[in-house]
């Protein structure tokens, strides 16, 4: 290659390249070459702008990475506001431009004047800036083939065939761009980076390799199967764009593919990323770790990675500490690097330069009266910063709310092929017998059916105890015992005795200690002191030893034994802090804590509601009870139907306090499966339908009602007898919303109808997506026995209305949707045929993801 001398120039020909690999992808066409496009750039401006070409000054402002950040997200919003002129809807760009070349000028008569240089002239910038614009436009749209691989990125990923979408995705550059024309320019510095490169060095070695529970410490890049990340997480918000990003077009670009981490910043720099119980947050964000430079944001390779436990957050006086504090606490803690190293001005630096990737785990565990105020204080602080810094949250998804319409990303059950992938990796490894696989996968298919084997920790915990006992446990809490006795004694006793005195220890291996345990981890699995720890278990099994300094050091090595084999109870991130390995394995012994250790049935409530909705407690509390104490099992039943009577007779008391009962009533329905009990909830729906429809509106409350009405067809007749109006409103308000969405996308061009193939399964992607996955219980359950009807010519103006008036419209939306309605009647009877093919098949949909 042809060696220049500017260096600023040849940064301007870089950014043309960077951009065409991060719209076209890294396998993308050859033509993206570096070479070539510098060659052509020097071509062209060379001659023209010999001035600028040989100003040091001019050179050395595209050094600096909140300027190049300028020029890239503008070209990033100029080529996406060309899609949509070429695709005949207009949006100006043109007003952004002239402020961001006056804001590239503005900096570069800093760059002149702090070194007392002649200025060029104006004009001539603003030619040249106006001629780079253009240029990379060209190069672009003409030498790398517009047709197709424009689209192929643009219209497979968010902004899907979508003008809507699409807006949306220029208004997010759009307010980058400004933000950044608004923050002041951050001087280059250099000192930090090899501080910054030993970081990253540790970091990443410390992140290579990740522990596998009950196999072994293994090879991440090895093992791992990267989670399927869904998009549509409904959320009433109140920002019309971004609530069609979520429910019309986003979820599209995600679904079964093996690449869905390196786009979580495609569309937005803050984002969060859920799940349930073990499946597999943390371990996310470890991928990213590892493989951050093949992520899918522009300078990705440039950026600072802090990874930060959320569960340690520091409160002072009920009240959290610094942002930076934490952040750099958490740098020390993962790396042991001098604090001198890892300075607060070097973390500044990179925020305030916007070069900043912040991972932060764990939401969920931070206690529940601290976590509202952390999470709002958090979010707050990063979008006061650069917006090139990128950010996200883990939590568990029952539940969980986001801050400021950020975007959220679920991750979905495992699948099958995940699965199998998964037991093909450990298989590889030679951690589990090839000659194992399909007996385990036959029985590791009637736990997916049945909703159990949903998450890559049950299915790590399932593949030992098949190892172990040839057979697959059917529920949670038979899983996390058999586990225990596995860890315990079965697999250690023999392996162990070299090294620890099994004949004192054994005392400590049972549930008592590990009870004990989780009471000094409460709330969600809170790290606790050695020092707690020795004290509290001294006391109690002094009595079992020779002496004092006996029983110190057996307490001593049952801790050593627990951080070497079990992977249960282990260190912490903390100086001589433990925790339970998993919060899973916390709230299983907090479980069998109440279970054990209280009697009245009141108390075993109250210490139950303690929990969010987040937590298996509720579920883990009544299997242990209906499997060894019947009678207190129908007691606690039994006071949890008269509190959630008495909450929904309250609802209206703003005084009221108790609104927990309901929600731990319907999770607890998952393990109850009497006839009595299932009877009276579905009474209790017949009854209180005005405050259940309420409640459908709490997504993981709505699948958990529809699961137990499904579950019986006299359930299933009772329910969609009283809600059938209810579940017609609704399906006909998500029909029209998604119709005319196609309808419109229809008009665009010539000879184009809906019964385009492309739209008939668009309108089959959305309709689906938002009846199956985000319908009310109500609902899917109607329609999961009776095929819809509502659209046909019988549906009267009046019933129109009536229906459209129970969703809580206004009277100009009412009319809106009349109108949509008016323009499927007017379809030619082959298109209506088409629509309703896939109406037909919404029974079918709505059983087959109620396993999902």
């Amino acid at each position: 290659m042809e060696m220049i001398q500017n260096v600023g120039i040849n940064i301007l020909a870089a950014i043309i390249y960077d951009v065409s690999k991060y719209l076209f992808g890294r396998s993308s066409d050859k033509r993206i070459n570096l070479e070539k496009i510098t060659k052509e750039f020097n071509q062209k401006f060379k001659e023209s702008y010999d001035v600028l070409y040989d100003s040091k000054e001019f050179n050395s402002l595209f050094k600096n990475p909140c300027i190049k950040d300028i020029v890239e997200n503008f070209i990033l919003f100029s080529t996406t506001g060309k899609l949509l002129n070429n695709n005949g809807i207009r949006y100006d760009s043109a007003n952004t431009e002239n402020k961001i070349i006056e804001c590239l000028y503005n900096e570069l008569i800093n760059e002149y004047q702090q070194n007392a240089d002649e200025l060029p002239d104006k004009e001539m910038v603003i030619n040249f800036f106006n001629d780079y614009f253009d240029f990379v436009n060209v190069y672009l749209y003409n030498k790398l083939s517009f047709d197709g691989k424009i689209h192929s990125y643009l219209l497979s990923r968010t902004i899907y065939n979508c003008q809507e979408s699409i807006i949306f995705h220029i208004q997010e550059l759009e307010n980058s761009i400004n933000k950044l024309t608004n923050l002041a320019v951050v001087p280059q510095k250099i000192d930090y980076q090899e501080n910054l490169n030993e970081y990253h060095k540790i970091l990443r070695k410390n992140k290579k390799k990740s522990h596998v529970y009950l196999l072994d410490t293994l090879d991440f890049s090895l093992f791992y199967v990267p989670p399927t990340l869904d998009t549509s997480y409904n959320l009433d918000m109140s920002d019309e764009k971004k609530k069609f990003f979520y429910n019309k077009s986003h979820w599209r670009s995600f679904g079964r593919r093996n690449d869905d981490w390196k786009h979580i910043f495609d569309y937005s720099s803050f984002v969060y990323v859920i799940g349930g119980p073990g499946y597999g947050k943390s371990l996310f964000l470890t991928k990213l770790i590892n493989d951050y430079e093949n992520a899918n944001f522009l300078n990705c390779k440039d950026y600072l990675i802090i990874i930060g436990d959320l569960k340690s957050y520091k409160f002072i006086d009920g009240h959290p500490e610094s942002v930076l504090n934490f952040l750099q606490s958490s740098m020390i803690n993962e790396t042991l690097m001098d604090e001198k190293n890892l300075s607060k001005e070097m973390i500044e630096y990179y925020l305030n330069m916007g070069r900043c990737l912040i991972l932060l785990d764990a939401l969920d565990e931070v206690e529940q009266n601290k976590r509202n105020k952390l999470h709002q204080k958090i979010v707050n602080y990063f979008e006061s910063k650069n917006p090139n810094n990128k950010i996200c949250i883990t939590s568990r998804s029952r539940g969980f709310i986001p801050q400021n319409n950020h975007i959220v990303y679920e991750i979905l059950p495992l699948d099958k092929r995940q699965i199998e992938c998964y037991v093909n990796n450990i298989i590889d490894l030679g951690k589990f017998d090839r000659n194992d696989k399909n007996i385990f996968l036959d029985q590791a298919n009637e736990l997916i059916k049945k909703n159990f084997l949903n998450s890559f920790l049950v299915l790590s915990l399932l593949l030992n105890i098949f190892k172990a006992e040839r057979e697959l446990p059917e529920t949670k809490l038979d899983l996390y015992q058999k586990c225990f006795e596995i860890i315990t004694y079965k697999r250690e006793k023999d392996k162990s005795q070299h090294k620890y005195d099994w004949n004192l220890i054994s005392y400590l291996m049972k549930d008592n200690t590990f009870i004990e345990l989780a009471q000094m981890c409460y709330p969600n699995n809170k790290d606790i002191d050695k020092n707690e720890i020795m004290t509290k278990f001294f006391k109690i099994y002094l009595g079992k030893y020779n002496s004092e300094v006996e029983t110190e050091r057996v307490v001593e090595q049952f801790l050593v034994f627990c951080s070497d084999r079990t992977e249960l109870f282990v260190p912490s991130s903390g100086e001589n802090k433990y925790k339970f390995f998993h919060r899973s394995f916390f709230e299983y012994f907090y479980s069998q804590y109440i279970f054990l250790r209280l009697n009245e049935i009141e108390k075993i409530y109250n210490t139950m509601k303690q929990f969010d909705v987040d937590s298996e407690i509720f579920e883990l509390v009544l299997a242990s009870l209906k499997q060894k104490d019947e009678y207190k099992y129908q007691k606690l039943v039994d006071y949890l139907f008269s509190k959630a009577k008495e909450e929904i007779e309250n609802s209206k008391n703003n005084n009221y306090e108790d609104k927990k009962a309901l929600t731990i009533l319907t999770l607890g329905m998952q393990v109850i499966d009497d006839i009595k009990y299932k009877n009276l909830y579905i009474e209790y729906l017949v009854k209180y339908k005005t405050y259940f429809i309420r409640k459908s509106k709490q997504r993981f409350i709505n699948d958990k009602i529809f699961r137990i009405i499904l579950s019986n067809e006299k359930y299933l007749k009772k329910v969609n007898e009283i809600y059938e109006i209810d579940a017609k409103s609704e399906l006909l308000l998500k029909f029209l919303r998604n119709f005319i969405e196609i309808k419109l996308r229809s008009f665009k061009g010539e000879n184009k109808d809906i019964s385009q193939k492309n739209d008939i399964m668009d309108f089959k992607r959305h309709f689906i997506m938002q009846t199956v996955r985000y319908g009310s219980f109500y609902m899917k359950s109607y329609y999961s026995d009776n095929t819809p009807n509502i659209l046909d010519c019988e549906l009267t103006d009046q019933k129109v209305n009536d229906l459209l008036e129970m969703c809580t419209l206004s009277f100009e939306e009412i009319n809106k949707y009349k109108f949509i309605l008016s323009m499927y009647h007017k379809l030619d009877e082959e298109e209506k045929e088409k629509i309703q093919e896939i109406l037909n098949k919404l029974p079918t949909y709505i059983k087959e993801f109620s396993y999902i």
